[in-house]
């Protein structure tokens, strides 16, 4: 029997007796099957004959092989039985599933056979048939393959989910088996970057930057897999030396920003593998954690630790820090050392200014990467000094604004927590020159002060106290407000001049009543008797 789009050929076959092939127009393939039901009900029917006929196919349409095993017709598993010594038929098979969920991904017979080819492959129990498994794994690994290398491809290709959602055939057991397999399939597609290149691209693999195909491929994922099935794989990929770190990067991107919960805990398992990668003395899975971490912190301060105070939390002073032997600390400078040419600019000034604490007698370690840092730096035109008191490895400050970004979070800080923010007093101690030279500059922009000290004169007043700002600075900032007040008076002033002149000359009504001297002088004194500038400017 051949089938075709808009009609069928049948050939009926009898027991033993072969019909005349007979043309049969059919209006769909539900029509087809009732023919053949009523053929099996006669016991006219040739089971082995008709799946000859069939697997002489390339391949069947997946609708139609679904509804051949909904109506009991013919299995998938049976035709896959068929089909397993065609060497053409895997690729076709999987070329077939991938455009039929093109054209539907929702359709049932796409989910249908697509959940019946993950029952075959991840049994729930452990009796199966281990050619129809054999295939069936072969088959949705070459379907994956050839959707990541669309994707790869063409960035406009179409969404296609390879997540069953047919939860009555495919089986939870089975469903995350299958999230396991598909998520190892993405991370080992096609590796071409090492661990160290990936350093110096993974800004650009933020979630804001990755195609809206493979986050919806990974946010299907992670909605069959618990997180600890997400942890437990990236224990896995540790351990591996084939792995696309654009995906794993990319993946850890969807993850920490989708996974409510993924944070704590993906926090906890970074430290122990840390720790453990310390203890071994194991640089290459040192490498490659600091790589997700890193990926978690460029997404932001509010989806995870900025790197600095990643960093410092981890290997800031004796007590916390990983590297606080010998041991460990020559580790950690190996790994630091050997990331400098591939290293974010930001990520180097954080060591260099906020260096890990350092054990006894390894203190060479560290200046000569101090060293090392500051000449990669020169080398990319950056300056040391650009960094700010706040971590801006994310990516969204740039030189231009620093000092005033620095400003508004020192003072978002202080206000949300009424006192002095950590990283301003370290600063003042350990960053001197960038402290006095460029943040309390920028923090004591003259402007005309309000009447009721708003949070950034209770900030000032709260460093002068403390002997954080420089009398003469403090001095001159005090100065300049008061100038900028009067230029805002003169301002004003002028405003009110020229208002006046204009209501005296274009109302009619008021020449002759009053002088225009008289007008002005009393108008002008009963705006300016006891109202500060700001205030004026308000009741104007």
């Amino acid at each position: 029997m051949y089938i075709y789009q808009k009609h069928a050929l049948v050939v009926g076959v009898y027991r033993n007796v072969y019909l005349p092939e007979i043309m049969l127009l059919l209006e769909s393939i539900e029509m087809y099957t009732s023919v053949v039901r009523e053929l099996m009900k006669g016991q006219y029917f040739n089971r082995p004959r008709f799946l000859n006929i069939l697997c002489n196919e390339t391949c069947l349409p997946v609708p139609i092989m679904y509804i051949l095993h909904e109506e009991n017709i013919m299995s998938v598993a049976s035709y896959l039985r068929f089909k397993q010594t065609d060497s053409k038929f895997i690729s076709v098979f999987a070329e077939e599933i991938l455009s039929s969920g093109e054209t539907n991904r929702e359709s049932k017979h796409f989910n249908g056979v697509l959940s019946l080819l993950v029952n075959h492959c991840f049994p729930e129990k452990s009796e199966t048939d281990h050619s129809v498994k054999k295939i069936c794994t072969t088959v949705l690994t070459q379907t994956i393959c050839q959707h990541l290398n669309n994707m790869k491809n063409d960035k406009n290709s179409l969404l296609i989910s390879l997540v069953p959602c047919d939860h009555m055939i495919c089986s939870e057991v089975s469903l995350k088996k299958y999230g396991c397999f598909l998520l190892q399939q993405i991370f080992t597609y096609i590796p071409t970057i090492s661990v160290a290149e990936s350093f110096r691209l993974q800004k650009n693999w933020k979630f804001a930057k990755l195609p809206i195909q493979f986050t919806e491929l990974c946010k299907e994922i992670l909605l069959v897999l618990d997180v600890e099935d997400v942890l437990g794989m990236l224990k896995q990929t540790l351990d591996s030396s084939d792995v696309n770190w654009y995906h794993f990067c990319a993946f850890w991107s969807v993850f920490i920003i989708c996974t409510q919960k993924s944070r704590s805990l993906a926090e906890d398992i970074l430290i122990e593998l840390l720790k453990m990668a310390f203890e071994e003395s194991r640089t290459d899975h040192i490498l490659k954690v600091f790589l997700i971490c890193r990926q978690c912190c460029f997404e932001g301060s509010h989806v995870f630790h900025s790197y600095q105070d990643w960093f410092l939390n981890l290997f800031g002073d004796s007590q916390r820090s990983l590297a606080n032997s010998k041991k460990t600390f020559t580790c950690l400078m190996k790994v630091l050392t050997d990331l400098v040419p591939y290293d974010q600019p930001s990520c180097l000034k954080v060591h260099i200014l906020r260096p890990p604490f350092v054990p006894s007698k390894c203190k060479e370690l560290l200046s000569d990467y101090i060293v090392l840092g500051k000449t990669r730096l020169t080398d990319l035109k950056e300056p040391l000094e650009q960094v700010g008191m706040f971590d801006t490895s994310n990516g969204s400050s740039s030189s231009k604004n620093q000092m005033e970004e620095d400003v508004q979070k020192a003072l978002a800080a202080f206000e949300t927590n009424n006192k002095m923010p950590s990283a301003v007093m370290e600063a003042s101690i350990f960053r001197k020159s960038y402290f006095i030279g460029k943040f309390i500059p920028a923090l004591l922009k003259p402007r005309p002060l309000p009447d009721i000290p708003d949070a950034r004169m209770i900030f000032i007043e709260a460093l002068r106290k403390v002997e954080k700002i420089p009398p003469n600075m403090y001095k001159t900032y005090k100065i300049d407000c008061k100038k900028e007040a009067a230029n805002l008076l003169q301002g004003i002033q002028y405003y009110i001049f020229f208002k006046i002149v204009s209501l005296f000359f274009c109302s009619p009504d008021l020449k002759g009543q009053v002088s225009f001297s008289h007008l002005l002088a009393s108008v002008v004194h009963k705006l300016l008797q006891k109202s500060s500038p700001l205030k004026l400017l308000g009741q104007i």
